[in-house]
């Protein structure tokens, strides 16, 4: 219901200091969709998600595996990075050149990644960026395969990536292509 759908906006927007959700629509749980979100400090908001989307498979679940087959945004606008917190975490001393992947207890299977609009600040970039992302992911008992693709918006620009990172072995494979 629409009261209830507000309400779960409210416990969540409740957790997460600066976070604000706007219009949550969708049959839960297997589809959700948003109108906004935005995250704030106390300079004001430094991100803000239009139109963002998910569908996913709960009976997936069942098999040991959560399925998201859309993850996908209009637009994403990162004007600047949130303020550091009031003590700053120390840096630790780098690991291995290679992460380690997560033992999780169930796989995760992306489909489809999509971004329309992301738009990065020039106080993160030195100056104003707008591109399009694209992408699908999998982590299972076999590791990680992704691959990602960015494009800029406006010019023939573009970034693609696919990469593999198997656990146990120490090896990852990638293929960049840059236009």
């Amino acid at each position: 219901s629409e009261g209830g759908r507000a309400r779960i906006a409210a416990l969540v927007s409740a957790q997460v200091p600066g976070l604000t959700l706007e219009g949550l629509e969708g049959p839960l749980p297997g589809r959700l969709a948003l109108g906004r979100i935005t995250m704030a400090d106390r300079q004001g908001v430094w991100l803000e998600v239009e139109g963002p989307r998910l569908a996913w498979d709960p009976l997936a679940l069942l098999g040991r595996q959560a399925h998201v087959t859309l993850l996908a945004a209009d637009r994403v606008a990162l004007h600047r990075l949130p303020e550091a917190g009031p003590d700053p975490v120390p840096a630790e001393p780098p690991g291995p050149l290679i992460p380690e992947l997560p033992q999780l207890p169930l796989g995760i299977r992306l489909d489809r990644l999509e971004v329309a609009r992301i738009e990065i600040g020039p106080a993160i970039a030195g100056e104003a960026a707008a591109l399009r992302l694209a992408g699908n992911a999998r982590l299972d008992d076999a590791g990680l395969t992704a691959a990602l693709d960015v494009n800029a918006i406006g010019a023939e620009d573009s970034i693609g990536l696919e990469a593999a990172l198997r656990p146990g072995t120490g090896r990852l494979s990638a293929r960049v292509t840059l236009r």
